[in-house]
């Protein structure tokens, strides 16, 4: 039986050690629907759906699964956010997937990433955007929105198919010991050296800094705006990188082998796991998640479908609240004015002074209000 407030992801999907992926997603269809805020009102709801998105987020990848299967909850809560060091060091004898007895010793840092962007169990849970934004995500890939699907209209049955219908998880597993995570070697093998007494010691390497100026690799996107090929407008996509030297993003079309050198203001950024604010017209809105499919800019509006309710709306930057990740340019400050056109991405919004917390650069961070940033062209 499934439990979601308990601190054991396999106990919070009701699944065992062994499930396989359609038993997981069986699982986790049946809790993620049952617990939706937008349904299920009573207390505790939003914790739980949270918590099973979270277990969900890390038992479907393969890297994450594995990693947590080494160190379990209590291990995972020891970490600090950005999760599993890069020097990460310990015996072999209890890795899965690989022979031989003993005990595994582990030693965390506070520096490093869990393999696939996995986040710490106990460094504070999942938050409520990344949540609703894995939920869109599994229900989408799975046919549509189960909620919009009950009514129909809005936006669904239009041309392009869904803007997360090639959604996996990130990374590969593959070769040998399969379980292993990134960065991580046997003794005697690359990457490694030999310490005192012959124990293995790990070489880390130097990160790059992280871009927050351009839409990160897998963002979905919509074409639009072209001229010697109008066939490809409305066309949906995902960004695979960005080539600096021609200031293009290369984007795989959905469907296709092919790929696309496209500018950014022929890419319109489909933001999944907004949230709707403010709204006092009909304050049943209030609180409800969406996907940002255009942005008006002479009418400064967001055109938002919504993921509960087959309904698409129309919104003031001031009613719609970014997720942690999404690409914004800053326009119309007034007091740094040198700042204006330039990208960023929002790492938190802070509801109490109703203003986004921005990376800008590699080591810079401004406040800035809704209407100081957009998501077109960027």
């Amino acid at each position: 039986m499934a439990d979601p407030l308990n601190k054991d992801y396999y106990r919070r999907l009701g699944v065992s050690k062994t499930a396989d992926d359609n038993e997981l997603k069986k699982a986790y269809r049946k809790l993620a629907l049952k617990y939706h805020p937008d349904k299920n009102k009573s207390p505790g709801a939003e914790e739980k759906f949270k918590n099973v998105n979270e277990a969900y987020d890390t038992l479907s990848d393969k890297n994450k699964r594995s990693t947590y299967d080494m160190v379990g909850p209590d291990g995972m809560s020891q970490m600090p956010e950005g999760g599993m060091p890069e020097g990460f060091a310990g015996g072999m004898g209890g890795f899965p997937g690989h022979g031989g007895g003993g005990g595994s010793t582990f030693h965390f840092s506070s520096s490093g990433g869990m393999p696939g962007g996995m986040r710490g169990g106990g460094g504070g849970g999942m938050s409520n955007e990344d949540a609703h934004r894995i939920f869109s995500m599994f229900f989408q890939d799975e046919g549509g929105d189960p909620f919009a699907s009950m009514g129909g209209g809005g936006f669904g049955g239009g041309g392009g198919g869904s803007p997360f219908m090639q959604f996996s998880s990130m990374g590969g597993g593959g070769g040998g010991f399969g379980a292993m995570p990134p960065g991580m070697s046997m003794g005697g093998m690359p990457g490694m050296s030999m310490g005192m007494g012959g124990a293995p010691r790990t070489r880390t390497r130097a990160r790059p800094p992280e871009r927050h100026d351009r839409m990160k690799k897998g963002t979905y996107v919509s074409i639009k705006g072209l001229t010697g090929a109008t066939e490809r407008n409305g066309t949906q996509a995902r960004v695979v990188e960005f080539d600096d030297r021609r200031g293009r993003y290369v984007v795989e079309v959905e469907g296709e082998d092919s790929t696309l050198a496209l500018k950014p203001s022929n890419l319109t950024q489909l933001v999944t796991g907004v949230i709707v604010t403010g709204v006092s017209s009909d304050e049943s809105l209030n609180g409800k998640t969406g996907t940002i499919m255009f942005f008006d800019e002479e009418k400064d509006r967001y055109s938002v479908r919504l993921s509960s309710v087959p309904r698409a709306l129309s919104l003031r930057p001031e009613n719609v609240i970014f997720p942690r990740g999404t690409c914004v340019a800053i326009r119309d400050l007034r007091r740094k004015p040198e700042l204006n056109g330039q990208r960023g991405t929002v790492r938190s919004f802070d509801r109490s002074g109703g203003r986004y917390v921005v990376d800008v650069g590699t080591t810079e961070q401004i406040s800035l209000r809704p209407g100081n940033v957009h998501t077109a062209g960027v």
